[in-house]
């Protein structure tokens, strides 16, 4: 499973986040979670110029509704799965999520996601660079558009299938 999401700058408030779920052999399934642009407190100038261009269709009103449906599905997930979850860059974003949802009582201290794998690394090793996923994606025949949380975890976990195979 790979996560992304959006926020409102490295450190505010979250709008967005996307799981890109892939089964044994099966096509992935895609879910996103997704707040208003109007609940967005002091939307920062760069979020509203390269984030919100590539916001979801909202799912809720507010950060908290947002957070409160995702780990609903998250502690389903984590019960029912052999989760590992696969991010890129993942701090501090998506590591503060879960951290996050633990401080707000949503999940419990061992509920979030053993093991998280930051794709980063593998980019590092094969590339030589850790924050290259896009034209490590382009130059292996796939392009997907940044901060689009769907895509950005599509990227993600074909990018970490690839890495692998280069490694081998």
């Amino acid at each position: 499973m790979a996560i992304d999401c959006e926020r409102n700058g490295l450190r505010g408030q979250f709008i967005s986040i996307a799981a890109v779920v892939q089964y044994d052999g099966e096509n992935p399934q895609q879910l996103v979670w997704a707040v208003e642009p109007k609940s967005i407190v002091d939307l920062q100038e760069w979020v509203h110029d390269n984030v919100l261009p590539h916001h979801p269709v909202p799912t809720n009103h507010s950060t908290v509704e947002m957070l409160v449906d995702f780990s609903k599905w998250w502690r389903r997930m984590n019960k029912e799965f052999d989760v590992t979850v696969i991010g890129h860059m993942i701090a501090p974003v998506e590591t503060d999520l879960f951290s996050e949802l633990h401080s707000f009582g949503l999940i419990g201290e061992f509920e979030g996601p053993y093991t998280f794998f930051d794709v980063n690394v593998l980019l590092h090793i094969v590339t030589g660079k850790h924050d290259s996923l896009n034209a490590y994606l382009k130059s292996k025949g796939h392009e997907f558009k940044s901060h689009d949380p769907i895509q950005d975890a599509k990227a993600t976990l074909i990018a970490f299938e690839l890495l692998k195979q280069d490694l081998i």
